[in-house]
């Protein structure tokens, strides 16, 4: 076998090389992204789920004032605040997976970082309730309420009086 033959065969095989590389080079890509900024995409991710749980507690003190008896918090309202606990609760776990990654792991979480930012800015979107926080609470209302028995106590009252007489 001649130096051209060795040389062809080398290069079929550094094609078939390339071509392996490149289809896994396609499967990383669709998975991972370069993660330039991962820190600063992890602030703003932080600044974001604070503004939620701000906006939280100012829908909270608002329905302390507006809530009274034979009212209750609308339904919107209370699968809300389980959405934002549910997301506040995530924020953390995936700023410590950011934290504890190497620079390349890091790369498949930039996803998840700016998903994440999108969920919150969805939440915050929803938070803004215009409409009131509180309705009637209808399983409440054709209840009878405790009050004293006004003509028990006039009876009462009556017989006393005809005895002082």
């Amino acid at each position: 076998m001649g130096l051209i033959e060795h040389f062809m065969e080398l290069a079929g095989q550094a094609r078939t090389v390339f071509e392996v590389g490149k289809s896994i080079l396609g499967l990383i890509e669709n998975r991972w992204e370069f993660p330039k900024g991962i820190d600063e995409n992890v602030n703003i991710l932080k600044r974001k789920r604070d503004q939620l749980i701000g906006q939280k507690e100012g829908i909270e003190s608002r329905i302390k004032s507006e809530l009274r008896p034979r009212k209750k918090v609308r339904k919107e309202v209370v699968l809300h605040f389980e959405d934002v606990e549910r997301v506040n609760g995530e924020v953390p776990t995936l700023v410590s997976e950011v934290s504890a990654r190497s620079f390349f792991s890091c790369g498949f979480l930039v996803n998840h970082v700016r998903k994440m930012g999108e969920k919150i800015d969805e939440l915050l979107d929803k938070g803004r309730f215009p409409d009131d926080l509180i309705v009637d609470d209808l399983s409440q209302i054709g209840q009878v309420l405790p009050t004293p028995s006004f003509v028990v106590d006039t009876i009462e009252l009556v017989n006393i009086l005809h005895c002082v007489n």
